[in-house]
C-alpha cells in the first residue's frame, strides 16, 4: 500500500512542479504585495482588504523572498502544505467510512483532481482553507461514529480555521447540517449531542475575533462580483469536472472489458452506509449549489473555479464510493489509478504543463521589457482587479491594484487605468495622447485580455501602428509611428 501512494507522489511530480515555478498571476501578485514587508505588515494589509485572511497573511509572510529563483515557488509552499493535509484529512476519512483501498483510491483522485492541479497550488489560502474543511467534516464523521469527545474538539478547530482562511469555503458548513439532520432525526442517534452542541459553541467563540471583518464583509457584499451570471451548463461542470468524469468512464470501460487481467466487476453492488451516502451527496453538491443560486439570483456574483474548491474533496470521495461499490476491492485503486492516467496525470498533459499559465503576469511583463530598453517607451497598464474602478487608479501603485506591476516591476513610464474602460479612462487616455505623449514614438498598452476598439482607433489617428503580441491571456499592444 506504502509503495502505491509513493508511485502517486512520483506521478504528481512531472504535473505540479511546473506550476510551482510559474510566475505569479493577479491574485498571487496581491499576496506578494500583502507579504512582501513582513508579518505586521501583512496583517495589517490584510485587515484593511475586504474579505482577506489575516491569517494567511501572517503565514504567507514567512515565505516571501524580494526575488530570485526560488521567490515564486516558496511562496506557494504553505499550498503545498494545505494541499498534504487535505489529502491526509480526506483519505482517512474514506479508509475509515470504505476501507483502506477507498482511502488509497481517494488519495490518487484528489491528487490528480483538476482544482488540485490549478487552484491548490496557488499563493492563495484555497488549499489550507480546504483542508481545513476536509479536516471538519473527518473529525465531524469520527464524532458521529465513535462520540468521543477528542473529535468534538478536532472539529471545533477546524471548523474554525475554515473562517480564518477563507469566508466563502464556509458553504460546505450547510452540508454539514443536513448530514446532522439525518443522523439526529432519521437514525435517531443522538448519543452525546451535547458534546458537539459545545463544539459549535466554541466556534462562535473562536469566531470572535472576525466579528469585525465578517460584519464589514456582509456590508460590502453586493460588491463581490467577480464573473459575470453562471450557467446551468457552469453548475453542472462544476459538479462533475469534465477529465475526472472522462478518466472514470474510460476507466471503467478498460476494468471491465479485460476481467481477466484486472478483475470483475461485483456481482451485486455494495453501497456505502446511507449515513456516508448523504454526508457525500450534501458535500459534493451543498456549496457549489448554494453560490450558484446566490449568482443567479442576487447581484452577487461569486461562481467562480477558485470558490468552489470546498467541494473537491467531496468529489473524491463520492467518485471513490461508485469505485467500491461497482469493483472488487482488490482493482478499485487500479481503477483509480487508469481514471487520472488517461486524464489529469495523463504523460500528454506533462507538456503542457510547462506552458504559461493563463493569467500569470511575467510573459507579458517581459514582452514590455524587451521594447526599446534603452529608452523605455510610457506604458498604459489596465488594472485587473474589479475594486478598481471604485478607488482612485490615477494613483498608479499607491492605489493598490496594480499588483502584478509591485512583483515583476518595469522602467517605463507607468500610466494607470481601470478595469472597466469606461468614459473617465477615455478621457483619461485620450488628454495624455493629446498632451504629454504627443510626440511620443512608441507607446505601449497592456491589460489583461483583448485591446479595447477604441484604443486601437484612437492611436490609428494619431499616426500609429499596431503590433499585438499575446504570451497567454494578457495582451501587449506595441504602437509605433
Amino acid at each position: 500500500m506504502r509503495m502505491a501512494y509513493a508511485i502517486a507522489v512520483l506521478l504528481a511530480i512531472p504535473v505540479y512542479l511546473p506550476r510551482l515555478f510559474r510566475s505569479f498571476w493577479v491574485d498571487e501578485a496581491w499576496t506578494f504585495w500583502m507579504a512582501h514587508e513582513g508579518t505586521w505588515s501583512a496583517i495589517a494589509r490584510s485587515s484593511e482588504t475586504m474579505g482577506q485572511s489575516l491569517l494567511y497573511g501572517a503565514i504567507a509572510s514567512l515565505f516571501c523572498l524580494q526575488d530570485g529563483l526560488m521567490r515564486e515557488p516558496l511562496l506557494r509552499l504553505p499550498s503545498l502544505a494545505g494541499l498534504g493535509l487535505m489529502l491526509y484529512f480526506t483519505s482517512r476519512l474514506a479508509r475509515r467510512a470504505m476501507g483502506p483501498a477507498a482511502g488509497l483510491c481517494t488519495f490518487v483522485l484528489l491528487l490528480f483532481h483538476p482544482l488540485s492541479l490549478e487552484t491548490y497550488v496557488q499563493a492563495r489560502p484555497y488549499a489550507l482553507a480546504a483542508a481545513a474543511v476536509a479536516a471538519s467534516f473527518c473529525m465531524l464523521y469520527e464524532w458521529v461514529e465513535t462520540r468521543q469527545r477528542r473529535f468534538a474538539a478536532g472539529y471545533a478547530v477546524a471548523t474554525a480555521l475554515i473562517f480564518y482562511l477563507h469566508y466563502l469555503y464556509s458553504m460546505a458548513l450547510l452540508a454539514q447540517a443536513c448530514f446532522l439532520f439525518w443522523v439526529f432525526v432519521v437514525e435517531k442517534r443522538t448519543a452525546r449531542w451535547k458534546d458537539l452542541g459545545a463544539a459549535v459553541l466554541s466556534v462562535a467563540v473562536l469566531l470572535l475575533p472576525l466579528a469585525q471583518q465578517l460584519r464589514r464583509l456582509a456590508g460590502s457584499a453586493k460588491t463581490l462580483v467577480f464573473s459575470p451570471e453562471p450557467t446551468w451548463l457552469e453548475l453542472l461542470t462544476a459538479l462533475a469536472p469534465v477529465m475526472l468524469v472522462f478518466g472514470a468512464i474510460c476507466a471503467g470501460g478498460l476494468v471491465l472489458l479485460t476481467p481477466a487481467v484486472w478483475g470483475a466487476a461485483r456481482r451485486k453492488w455494495e453501497f456505502p452506509a446511507p449515513s456516508l451516502c448523504v454526508l457525500l451527496l450534501v458535500w459534493w453538491m451543498g456549496g457549489s449549489v448554494f453560490l450558484f443560486l446566490v449568482s443567479r439570483l442576487t447581484p452577487i456574483h461569486v461562481f467562480v473555479a477558485r470558490y468552489l474548491g470546498s467541494s473537491a474533496p467531496a468529489d473524491a470521495l463520492l467518485l471513490t464510493a461508485i469505485g467500491v461499490a461497482v469493483f472488487e476491492w482488490e482493482i478499485v485503486t487500479r481503477w483509480a489509478f487508469i481514471v487520472v492516467l488517461v486524464s489529469t496525470a495523463s504523460p500528454v498533459r506533462w507538456r503542457t504543463a510547462w506552458q504559461p499559465g493563463g493569467m500569470e503576469a511575467r510573459p507579458a511583463i517581459e514582452i514590455v521589457r524587451r521594447v526599446s530598453p534603452n529608452q523605455p517607451p510610457p506604458m498604459f497598464f489596465k488594472s485587473s482587479f474589479y475594486e478598481s474602478n471604485r478607488v482612485d487608479w490615477r494613483r498608479g501603485l499607491d492605489s493598490q491594484m496594480f499588483y502584478e506591476l509591485v512583483a515583476y516591476p518595469v522602467p517605463n513610464r507607468f500610466l494607470p487605468l481601470p478595469i472597466r474602460f469606461d468614459e473617465e479612462a477615455k478621457q483619461e487616455v485620450a488628454g495624455l495622447l493629446n498632451g504629454q505623449l504627443k510626440d511620443t514614438p512608441i507607446v505601449v498598452f497592456v491589460q489583461l485580455g483583448d485591446v479595447p476598439e477604441w484604443v486601437v482607433t484612437q492611436m490609428a489617428l494619431r499616426g500609429y501602428r499596431m503590433e499585438v503580441q499575446q504570451p497567454n491571456g494578457y495582451s501587449v499592444a506595441i504602437f509605433r509611428r
